[in-house]
């Protein structure tokens, strides 16, 4: 198991109450602790508050999965990633998704 630790410091209690991703308001019948930033299944221990939606799109529906709705967001988005290593890291994702995709597709031919 890894041995990574980051501390991501939340301040404010108030945060709690808001996912971590997309900033909605949280309750208990949507919140969730997701294991960031270092998976549970690669030792991480760490979790941050996440709705359901934001949760299920991080670790249960596959990136080769999203829809063409969510990549154009994504793409509608992209101008307020202010950080060259947010844009570096969304190119590797963006380059990778199309790859698994391009290679289900020769798969299934």
């Amino acid at each position: 198991m890894s041995d990574i630790s980051v501390n991501i410091e939340i301040d404010d209690e108030a945060k709690y109450e808001k996912c971590f991703y997309c900033f909605a308001s949280l309750s208990k019948y949507n919140k969730e602790n997701d294991h960031f930033p270092v998976p549970y299944d690669c030792g991480g221990t760490q979790t941050i508050p996440a709705c359901v939606t934001c949760h299920d799109m991080k670790d249960r529906f596959p990136i080769d999965r999203w829809t063409i709705e969510t990549w154009t967001e994504l793409m509608v988005e992209f101008d307020k990633l202010r950080s060259r290593t947010l844009r570096i890291l969304f190119a590797k994702v963006v380059c990778a998704a199309m790859r698994m995709e391009k290679t289900r597709k020769k798969e299934l031919e």
